[in-house]
């Protein structure tokens, strides 16, 4: 899928507007997308995508995998 620029960048201003002292609103997000999803404008799956898109990205730079080599107690 490649959305048109317009969705783009419409997401990322949407985006911008969910920041707080640069960390996700969680509040501010839900509000976008319920704001999206009742919009019956041209491009609005498009931009859906892109923010639910930047919803991943934020997610995935803020999560950690931890593993250890130690060995479980008793073995």
């Amino acid at each position: 899928m490649n959305p048109p620029r317009k969705a783009k960048r419409s997401a990322a201003r949407l985006w911008r507007l969910c920041l707080v002292g640069g960390r996700l609103d969680e509040e501010r997000a839900r509000l976008v997308v319920e704001g999206l999803l009742g919009a019956r404008t041209a491009g609005r799956d498009a931009a859906l995508w892109q923010f639910r898109r930047l919803l991943h990205l934020y997610s995935v730079r803020w999560s950690a995998r931890v593993e250890s080599a130690t060995l479980p107690v008793g073995l």
